[in-house]
């Protein structure tokens, strides 16, 4: 009798446009940039929408697989890089907004 293959599940992380694998580095235990964002050529604006979309890309696969905690390694890159523009900006904007209607008034 051969052993039994079971099936690799793909990875719902990975399809995040804006998460990437990289080599794991010191105490970091993630193979992954959870904030692999280039910016270069975009204006502010554009920044920021393409921020918008990001988070609720984040907030749709939270809400489907329980991972509330994709936030904090999110941010923990974001501080890593350095950068706080348009792309951050926007992106914080939406989960500040999903926070505020989920206060009691």
């Amino acid at each position: 009798m051969s052993p039994r293959r079971i099936a690799r599940q793909p990875d719902p992380i990975a399809a995040l446009p804006f998460v990437a694998t990289r080599p794991a580095r010191g105490s970091q235990p993630f193979p992954r940039d959870f904030w692999a964002v280039d910016v270069a050529s975009d204006s502010y604006l554009q920044e920021c929408e393409r921020g918008e979309a990001f988070a609720q890309l984040a907030l749709d696969h939270m809400r489907r697989q329980d991972a509330a905690p994709l936030l904090a390694w999110i941010v923990n890159d974001m501080l890593d890089k350095g950068r706080f523009g348009g792309v951050e900006i926007g992106f914080l904007r939406v989960f500040a907004a999903a926070a505020m209607r989920g206060m009691p008034q």
